[in-house]
């Protein structure tokens, strides 16, 4: 009978998932937050436990999921006309991240000259510039204003780069470990390798899905053939020594841009599974989420650093645009880490926590996701302030008919 009390108890944290993200949508806030929240109360009360495993298994499964999501949503066919600014925006925003906040981090913790040192600094640079705003888009879906069109845009590149540089890097800080020192070239060939099987194995299980979903359609069966094709990619190219995260990507990549009919319905059905891998992640970094005091100070002025890159990038990439300064703050406010971040934390803290100093990554985006979390959802609060709804021209000409 023991196996129905783990079933119970995954159904109690699904229920208390689903029911603090309904009082989100109720209260127009971000229901990564309650989540976050729901998780902290329900750990501290010690009502939820998980094992290392468990951690594992959920991290890597959200993995898969967001990564074929955010990827299927990136249609070449459908991008929209702002798409050179949110592409400049974007390079940008990343640029300034992974050369100011790298320093910093180095600087503010002190950290030794090496190379280890400069790709952890990276990785928290790469992290810090991850950004979520599915949660936010979710209440301005019947909107047009080109301010949530970017942001939407922004986010679907954003969380691919993020998640793809994060565990590449990853490898190269585990790798390091054990061979760098030794020998040079090992983790350079080890790079190169992971980025070629993942893009030789991606394009040959993408080729066969879509032939076979091109001529034949199984009914719900041909759901879990797609999702079931993005997890062979993922555990493929680990096994063969490539990124499984790339793998995923480039596959959603492939499949999101092909002419598979019935696609709608394969979307939403992915969308169901994506939001309880999602209400599982948070509950479940809610409930190990411990900031030690003395990294509260030195996040705080990384934080801030922080707002002030995103500020220049926006500013500097959107000046085409022609958007207002309020506007323009409402943009660099609104970049939450989303489940992305947060599977990564959990994936390094059960499975590349051994990695040195990599514990002040783990303390700086912890407290990153906090912080940006609460800041988005108090920005959204004022979102009729903040955004102006596109209106018709009231001049407008008509052609009058003979």
């Amino acid at each position: 009978m023991q196996y129905l009390h783990h079933i119970a108890y995954i159904a109690i944290i699904l229920l208390l998932g689903t029911l603090a993200s309904v009082l989100a949508y109720t209260l127009k806030t971000s229901d990564i937050f309650i989540l976050l929240l729901t998780g902290m109360i329900c750990g501290r009360l010690g009502l939820l436990q998980f094992n290392e495993e468990s951690i594992i298994v959920i991290g890597i499964l959200a993995l898969i999921f967001i990564m074929f999501n955010s990827a299927t949503r990136f249609r070449f066919k459908e991008l929209k006309k702002h798409i050179f600014s949110v592409i400049k925006l974007n390079i940008t925003y990343f640029a300034l991240c992974i050369v100011i906040l790298t320093i910093a981090i180095m600087l503010i913790f002190g950290l030794e000259k090496s190379f280890n040192s400069l790709m952890i600094s990276m990785l928290g640079a790469t992290l810090m510039y991850g950004t979520d705003s599915t949660a936010m888009l979710s209440f301005f879906k019947k909107s047009k204003n080109k301010i949530i069109e970017i942001i939407e845009m922004e986010s679907i590149i954003n969380t691919t780069i993020t998640v793809i540089v994060s565990f590449l890097l990853l490898t190269i800080l585990s790798g390091s470990q054990f061979s760098l020192i030794n020998n040079i070239p090992n983790p350079i060939i080890s790079f190169l390798r992971s980025i070629i099987v993942a893009l030789l194995i991606a394009s040959f299980l993408g080729w066969i899905i879509i032939s076979i979903l091109k001529k034949n359609y199984f009914g719900k069966l041909t759901h879990l053939a797609v999702l079931t094709s993005a997890i062979i990619s993922y555990v493929a190219a680990e096994y063969l020594g490539g990124s499984g995260v790339l793998s995923v990507a480039v596959f959603g990549l492939i499949f999101g841009n092909s002419h598979v009919s019935h696609f709608i319905e394969i979307e939403k059905f992915e969308s169901i599974l994506t939001n309880t891998i999602k209400i599982l992640t948070f509950m479940l970094l809610g409930t190990i989420i411990f900031i030690k005091p003395e990294y509260v100070i030195k996040g705080t002025v990384i934080f801030i650093i922080y707002i002030i890159i995103r500020f220049i990038s926006v500013v500097t990439a959107l000046k085409k645009e022609k958007i207002k300064l309020k506007q323009i703050i409402f943009i660099t406010l609104n970049a939450p880490k989303g489940i992305d971040i947060a599977v990564i934390v959990l994936l390094i803290i059960s499975i590349y926590n051994n990695i040195p100093n990599i514990e002040i990554i783990i303390n700086l985006t912890l407290l990153m996701i906090l912080y940006t979390i609460c800041l988005s959802s108090i920005v959204l609060q004022f979102s009729k302030y903040f955004l102006e709804h596109q209106k018709e021209p009231k001049n407008v000409t008509k052609v009058k008919r003979n």
